[in-house]
Formats: structure tokens, C-alpha cells, sequence
């Protein structure tokens, strides 16, 4: 294992890592967004919410107009505000998911970076870690923790 080669991939690891995550962080889809995959999924599930929300108050409306209770031109307007929120609501579901691709985007270039690192140190890359019959040289879970903690992640 060559030492300055190590030191190199993990500082070149640490600093992909803050940069990308400087990167989500400045995105204009989600400004100040400090967490951006917590955030993108909260966003996310907000949005569902809305469109459910939507969907049905849409249904209400219909109901209404089958009953008569309400008119046709009435009936079109509310429908129409519906639509609207729910078109409104997939945009942000769309936002949301830009987000995500980015942010995983991110994790697969680290994660290019810690194999580059462990097949330096001449360990086994960390895929069969969970499954059985697993090689004994691979990392454990617990090794790959200490290595990102060690990292400040």
C-alpha cells in the first residue's frame, strides 16, 4: 500500500464529497437546502400530499356536479384550480427528484473513490459486504463507518 497514494484518494474523496455537497447545497431548486436528501424527500412527500389533497377535491367536485348541486361553469372553474395545484404539485415532485439524481450522482462518485482507495490498501471492494459468503479480506460495515466518520461524514 503506497501511503501518499492513499492520503491522495482520501483528500481527493473528501473534497469531491464537500463540493458536491456545496453544489446541492447552492441549487436553485431547493435554496438554502443543507440536507438535500432529506429535504428533496421531504419535498417530496409534501407534493404527494398536495396531489392527493387535489385529486381529491376534484372528486368532491364531481360528486357535487352528478348531484347537482353545484353548475357546470362552477364545476369547470373549481376543476380547473385542481388541475392547476396538481400540475403545480408535479413540478415540485419533478424538482424533487432532479435533486435526488444529483445527490446520488454525488454518492457514485465517492463511492468510485473508496474502491479506487481500498484497492490501493489491497482490500476487497466493500459490494459483498451483507452477503454470505463474503471474502474474508473484504471490509466489514463497521471499518467503512470509521473511514467515513475518519472523513467527518
Amino acid at each position: 500500500m503506497n501511503p501518499e497514494r492513499s492520503k491522495e484518494l482520501l483528500g481527493g474523496t473528501e473534497n469531491l464529497l464537500r463540493e458536491g455537497l456545496r453544489r446541492l447545497e447552492a441549487s436553485a431548486e431547493l435554496p438554502g437546502a443543507h440536507q438535500p436528501l432529506r429535504e428533496a424527500l421531504e419535498l417530496t412527500e409534501r407534493q404527494t400530499l398536495a396531489t392527493i389533497t387535489a385529486a381529491e377535491q376534484g372528486q368532491s367536485v364531481l360528486a357535487e356536479l352528478r348531484r347537482g348541486q353545484i353548475s357546470p361553469d362552477t364545476a369547470c372553474d373549481q376543476l380547473e384550480a385542481v388541475f392547476q395545484q396538481i400540475v403545480a404539485s408535479q413540478q415540485g415532485q419533478d424538482l424533487a427528484g432532479q435533486r435526488l439524481q444529483q445527490a446520488l450522482g454525488l454518492l457514485r462518485m465517492v463511492d468510485e473513490r473508496i474502491h479506487l482507495l481500498l484497492a490501493d490498501a489491497g482490500l476487497a471492494p466493500t459490494t459483498n459486504v451483507g452477503k454470505t459468503g463474503e471474502d474474508p479480506a473484504s471490509m466489514r460495515q463497521e471499518d467503512v463507518d470509521a473511514i467515513l466518520r475518519d472523513l467527518g461524514i
